[in-house]
C-alpha cells in the first residue's frame, strides 16, 4: 500500500463526498432530476441514519396514490429508471431510519467514549454486526442495573454504566505493561514516594524515578484507548483542557529559582509530576458519585502547574507590592463564570489580593499535600526539613524532596476583600452598590443564589497568618454556588456531549445571548431549555454542583438521544487518533490481555502526529483558553492530509516503509477479520467491505454508506499495488487468505481499513 497512491485516491473522494458534510434534517431530502437518453435519474442528499431508501411514484399526483417503483435501480443516492416508456410520473424518495437503539449506540460511543470498538458494537447494536441476527435476546447484548435498581439494555445500558464509573471494573492496566510501569514513575497524590536513598545515617526520599512528559502522554493515551471507564477518560480530557496549564512554562521556571537549570531530568521529574497530580486528582475526585465542581476547582487552585502558569507564584501583596491579576482574570473569565458573565474589572483587582502568598516550594514528601507546612531549613542531605525558592542550598543532587504548593502567609495581602460590587470607592475596599443576579434567571429556583435579584457580593474579612489561606477556599465555594459558573460549565459540557450550538452566556442585556438564555421565556430554544435543566441539577443537589448529575441530564435529553446530536461535531486530533485505534481494536482471544488486541499502542508515538494535525501539543497548550472547542479550528488542508497520512501508517504492517509515522501503534486487520467473519466470508469482498464499513462508520445508516462499500469492494479487488507480482491481476476472492504478514491479502485489507478511516465521515462524531 503506497502513500502517494492512497492519497491520490482519497483527495478526489473528499471533494466528491462534500454533500455528506454535516447531518441532514429528518425531513424529506433535497432532490434533483436529470433525464439522460430518456432515462430519468433522481438524486437526493443523504438523510442521517437512513438504513434504507425506497422509491415511490404515481402517474397522477393527488389522484392516484404513490406505489413502490421497482422499474429502476438505486445506486448510492441516485435512482435510475430503466426507461419512461413515454409516460410522465411523479417520484417520491422514502427513507427508513436506523433503529433508535443503534442511533443511540453510535452517539454514545462517539461522545461518551473515544469511539466504538468492534466488541462494543457487538454488545450494543440490536442486530449483530456480523451475523445480522437479532441481538437483543442474546447474552452478548449489554445489560446494566444502576444503583437505583433500574435495568437497561443495549445502548441505554452503556450510558447507564458509563454514568457510574465507580462500579465499572477497570482492566486497563492488563492491556499494556507500560501503563502500571509509567504510573510507578510518578508520585501519586495519595502516596509518599517508595524509593529511598540511605547514606548510612540518614534516609532521603526522591520525588519520582525521572518520569518525563513522553511518559505522561503515553500513560494518558493508553487510558483513552483501553479504559473501560470511557466517559471518565473523556471528562478527564475535558477538565484538563478547561483548567489548562503548560508544562513548558513549569519546566522553564524550574531553571532559576530552584537552581537546577543544568539538570533537565530533575526539572522534568518535578514539572511533569505536577501534571500527573492534576490528572490523578481529578480522576479520584470523579470516581466519587457526588463529585462537585468545587472538588475539581480545588485541585486546580492547588496545582503547582497552575500557580506557575498564570503567575500566581510571582504575586505578592505585602508592603508596596501590587498583586498580579493574571490568575484572577482567568479564574473568572475562563475557569468559572465565563466572559462578561457577572463580574467586572474591580472584581479582578479584588480577587487578585486573595491569591497572594500561593507559592511552590520543596518540602519533605510526608508534607507533600500540606501547604501550611513550615518553610525553613536547607536542601543538603544532612538534617534538611523544607525549602522555598531563595532558601535552597547547593546542587540539584541534594533535592531529595517534593516540589508542591506551599502557602507563604508573609506575602499575602491582608485586609478586607469585597467581591462582586459595582464600584470600589477607596483603598480600604469600601464598596458601592452590590451586584444582583440578572432578571433572565427568573425566580423559579430552589436556591436563593440562582434567583433574580439575589445579592451575590462577597465580603471577606481580613485575616492574618496561616488562617488567610482560607480566603481562597471561600472564594471558590462561592464561585461553585453561583449560577454564572454553573451556566458556563453546563454549556461547555453540552458542547462536549451534544453540539456546538450553545452560545456563550452574558449578563449584558443588550446582547442577543442574554435573551437566548432568558430562562423566563416560555419560547426558549431546546438548547436553552437543556441548559436550564442542567442548572436545576446543579443547584438542587447537596452539595451544589455535582458533575455526574449534570452529565446525566445531558445524556438523558432528546438533544443527545436523537439525530440532533449525531455527527454534529468534528474530532480533535486526539479524538481522531484514539478513535482510529479503537475502531480496529478487538481482543482476538477474548482475554483482554497484552498482545491479544487487533489494534494497540504504547502511546509514545501518538503525540507528535497530534501536533502536525493542528498543533495539539498535549499538556502544553500555549493559551489559557486550551484547545479549541469548534471543529472548524481543526480542519485545514494540511491537517486533513496529516490525518490521512497517520491512519495509513497505522494500518501499515510493522517493519514496512511508512510505518514510522505511527510508531508502536499497530493493527492486525487480517486478524480482526479472521476472528469476526466465518471462513466463507473472509475472501468475499462484499462481506469484508460490509463488515469494515459497519464497524468504522456505525453512526451512519447503511443506505448512506453504499458509496463507501462499493469503493472498498473495488479497492479489495484491485491488486495493482500488491507486492507479489503474480497476485496483481487476481480478484480478492482468488487470494490465499493465509496468516502471513505482508501477503497480498494482508495488504489489501489493511488498505481497505485505511481508506475507510480516511473518509470524511470518520472525522465526525
Amino acid at each position: 500500500m503506497k502513500t502517494a497512491r492512497l492519497i491520490r485516491r482519497l483527495l478526489p473522494l473528499w471533494l466528491m463526498l462534500a454533500a455528506f458534510a454535516g447531518p441532514a434534517a429528518e425531513t424529506a431530502p433535497t432532490t434533483s432530476l436529470l433525464i439522460t437518453n430518456g432515462k430519468p435519474q433522481l438524486s437526493w442528499s443523504p438523510i442521517l441514519g437512513a438504513d434504507l431508501y425506497e422509491i415511490y411514484s404515481t402517474p397522477e399526483l393527488g389522484v392516484l396514490p404513490f406505489s413502490s417503483d421497482y422499474s429502476g435501480s438505486i445506486t448510492g443516492l441516485t435512482f435510475t429508471r430503466f426507461n419512461m416508456g413515454g409516460e410522465n410520473r411523479f417520484f417520491r424518495v422514502s427513507a427508513t431510519a436506523m433503529s433508535s437503539n443503534n442511533l443511540l449506540a453510535g452517539i454514545a460511543l462517539n461522545r461518551l467514549a473515544y469511539g466504538p470498538t468492534p466488541d462494543d458494537l457487538e454488545q450494543l447494536l440490536d442486530r449483530h454486526p456480523v451475523t445480522g441476527l437479532t441481538n437483543t435476546g442474546s447474552t452478548n447484548f449489554l445489560r446494566w442495573t444502576n444503583e437505583a435498581g433500574q435495568e437497561f439494555a443495549g445502548a441505554a445500558a452503556y450510558i447507564a454504566q458509563q454514568l457510574e464509573p465507580w462500579r465499572i471494573t477497570e482492566t486497563v492496566t492488563n492491556t499494556h505493561t507500560n501503563i502500571a510501569f509509567i504510573a510507578s514513575k510518578f508520585l501519586a497524590r495519595t502516596q509518599v514516594p517508595t524509593m529511598v536513598i540511605t547514606n548510612g545515617t540518614n534516609t532521603f526520599y526522591t520525588t519520582s524515578t525521572n518520569a518525563q512528559l513522553t511518559d505522561l502522554r503515553a500513560w494518558f493515551i493508553q487510558h483513552a484507548v483501553g479504559s473501560k471507564r470511557q466517559l471518565l477518560e473523556v471528562l478527564l480530557q475535558f477538565f484538563d483542557n478547561h483548567f489548562t496549564t503548560q508544562t513548558t512554562k513549569s519546566f522553564d521556571y524550574l531553571s532559576t529559582p530552584f537552581g537546577i537549570r543544568n539538570d533537565n531530568t530533575v526539572r522534568g521529574a518535578h514539572a511533569y509530576n505536577w501534571e500527573f497530580w492534576e490528572i490523578d486528582g481529578w480522576r479520584q475526585a470523579l470516581l466519587n458519585p457526588t463529585c462537585t465542581f468545587y472538588d475539581l476547582l480545588k485541585i486546580h487552585i492547588e496545582s503547582p502547574a497552575q500557580i506557575i502558569y498564570l503567575d500566581t507564584i510571582n504575586s505578592r501583596g505585602d508592603g508596596s507590592n501590587v498583586p498580579n491579576e493574571n490568575y484572577a482574570l482567568e479564574l473568572l473569565e475562563l475557569f468559572t463564570m465565563g466572559v462578561d458573565n457577572g463580574y467586572e474589572q474591580t472584581d479582578i483587582t479584588e480577587l487578585a489580593k486573595v491569591w497572594t502568598g500561593w507559592k511552590v516550594g520543596y518540602v519533605h514528601p510526608t508534607n507533600a499535600f500540606n501547604p501550611l507546612t513550615p518553610v525553613s531549613g536547607s536542601m543538603i542531605q544532612s538534617g534538611y526539613t523544607n525549602c522555598i525558592p531563595g532558601a535552597r542550598n547547593t546542587a540539584s543532587s541534594n533535592l531529595f524532596a517534593v516540589s508542591t504548593f506551599v502557602y507563604y502567609s508573609a506575602h499575602h495581602r491582608t485586609g478586607d476583600k469585597l467581591l462582586w460590587t459595582n464600584t470600589v470607592t477607596d483603598s480600604t475596599g469600601a464598596a458601592g452598590t452590590t451586584k444582583k443576579i440578572p432578571a433572565r434567571f427568573g425566580t423559579d429556583w430552589a436556591s436563593d443564589e440562582f434567583k433574580a435579584g439575589y445579592d451575590y457580593s462577597l465580603a471577606i474579612p481580613g485575616t492574618t497568618g496561616t488562617n488567610s489561606i482560607q480566603e481562597g477556599y471561600t472564594v471558590i465555594q462561592r464561585l461553585n454556588d453561583l449560577p454564572f459558573t454553573a451556566e458556563n460549565i453546563c454549556i461547555k459540557l453540552c458542547r462536549l456531549l451534544v453540539s456546538e450550538d450553545f452560545p456563550s452566556p452574558t449578563t449584558r442585556s443588550n446582547l442577543a445571548e442574554y435573551s437566548y438564555y432568558d430562562y423566563t421565556n416560555p419560547s426558549r430554544t431546546a438548547e436553552a431549555e437543556l441548559v436550564r435543566q442542567c442548572l436545576r441539577a446543579w443547584e438542587s443537589t447537596a452539595p451544589k454542583g455535582q458533575i455526574w448529575k449534570v452529565v446525566e441530564v445531558i445524556v438523558n435529553s432528546d438533544l443527545f438521544r436523537t439525530q440532533a446530536a449525531a455527527s454534529q461535531k468534528i474530532k480533535t486530533p486526539l479524538e481522531f487518533t484514539v478513535s482510529a485505534i479503537r475502531a480496529l481494536r478487538s481482543s482476538t482471544n477474548g482475554t483482554g490481555g497484552l498482545g491479544s488486541f487487533s489494534a494497540s499502542t504504547d502511546g509514545y508515538a501518538v503525540p507528535a502526529p497530534l501536533v502536525r494535525m493542528g498543533g495539539m501539543d498535549l499538556f502544553n497548550s500555549s493559551t489559557a483558553q486550551g484547545w479549541p472547542e469548534e471543529g472548524a479550528s481543526w480542519l485545514s488542508v494540511a491537517g486533513v492530509i496529516e490525518r490521512i497520512r497517520w491512519v495509513q501508517s497505522l494500518c501499515i504492517n510493522a517493519g514496512q516503509n511508512g510505518k514510522s509515522e505511527s510508531g508502536n501503534s499497530v493493527t492486525d486487520v487480517r486478524g480482526l477479520i479472521y476472528t469476526k467473519l466465518p471462513l466463507a466470508s473472509r475472501t468475499n469482498a462484499a462481506d469484508v467491505a460490509d463488515y469494515l464499513v459497519n464497524i468504522i462508520h456505525p453512526t451512519e445508516g447503511r443506505a448512506n454508506l453504499d458509496y463507501y462499500k462499493k469503493l472498498v469492494i473495488n479497492f479489495l479487488n484491485d491488486g495493482a499495488a500488491d507486492s507479489a507480482p503474480l497476485d496483481r491481476t487476481k480478484k480478492f476472492s482468488e487470494l490465499a487468505a493465509d496468516t502471513l504478514a505482508n501477503s497480498s491479502y494482508d495488504g489489501r485489507v489493511r488498505g481497505a481499513a485505511a481508506l475507510l478511516l480516511s473518509f470524511q465521515r470518520f472525522q465526525e462524531q
